[in-house]
């Protein structure tokens, strides 16, 4: 074999041998961040396992008692608690509803979906609470609540001679607007997952929960009686926190998933890994 032929030989080993490591050193990095990513699963499955929720206690007509998640906010503020937030109480029932009785009624009125979705983007602030505005053209209406299209509301008139709209769906407006002002939610598109929202909330920290009056009525900050019916999960018998147990079932099954494709990308990587070797070893005996 002439010298030509033989440098030339040499470089093609030498470039192959250089392809090798390059594509070991390339599987080796992708097999310790495959490591990374199994812990990460892993870390994401505890995290998981650990997951609560809060209920509530619920009568039964025959006596017993069992629990319910929250899953609106209508059956929570129905089973006598509310959510106070930096001193305002989202019981769906404040400001306009508490002067019900020196109301006047003008008529009813049936909005559009387009004249709910015009009165969604404006605010007016009262001296009780921040309501919302509905204009059908010509007036403007205060109401306290999320109106939808097609539903009936009544227009009152107050001794002062605002027009207001009140109807029954405040529980749905409220739990809409703490999300807007506990962690800046779109009030017209509040999360869908109430019993999620509401357990953070109050697992943050960030909330008092109020019980409600025997009258049904809740009380807020400024009343003498607010101590009385500030309550809490750890103290109050009607409340409990529990493992989330759907939670912890698409945990495990995620958990499985991720760990059988890591698995086999472990054995792809050792299976390349091993020809690599393969190769090299050849190479070095040439």
């Amino acid at each position: 074999m002439g010298l030509a032929s033989s440098q030339a030989r040499l470089l093609n080993l030498t470039t192959r041998m250089h392809q090798i490591e390059y594509k070991a050193a390339k599987l080796e990095a992708e097999k310790l961040q495959m490591a990374n990513e199994s812990d990460q699963v892993y870390n994401t499955y505890l995290e998981a396992l650990e997951k609560t929720k809060v209920q509530y206690q619920v009568l039964s007509t025959d006596g017993s008692v069992t629990y319910s998640d929250i899953n609106n906010y209508s059956d929570f503020l129905k089973a006598g608690y509310a959510i106070d937030f930096k001193g305002t109480v989202y019981s769906g029932s404040t400001g306009v509803k508490a002067d019900e009785g020196n109301f006047t009624s003008v008529g009813t009125i049936t909005p559009t979906a387009q004249e709910v979705a015009a009165g969604g983007k404006y605010e007016g602030l009262t001296a009780n609470r921040t309501y919302r505005v509905y204009n059908d053209g010509t007036q403007d209406y205060y109401t306290q609540t999320a109106l939808t299209a097609g539903n009936t509301a009544t227009l009152q008139k107050v001794p002062n001679g605002t027009l207001t709209i009140n109807n029954v769906k405040t529980a749905t407006f409220d739990y809409a607007q703490l999300c807007a002002d506990a962690f800046d939610a779109d009030p017209a598109n509040p999360p869908a997952n109430v019993q999620e929202v509401i357990t953070n909330l109050i697992k943050s920290g960030d909330v008092t929960l109020v019980q409600a009056r025997k009258d049904d009525t809740f009380a807020v900050e400024s009343d003498n009686d607010f101590n009385i019916f500030e309550t809490s999960v750890a103290t109050n018998t009607g409340l409990q926190e529990v493992t989330d147990t759907t939670a912890v079932k698409k945990a495990e099954a995620k958990y499985e998933a991720d760990m059988k494709k890591i698995d086999n990308k472990d054995r792809k990587y050792d299976s390349d890994i091993a020809a690599l070797e393969t190769e090299r070893n050849a190479i070095k005996q040439e």
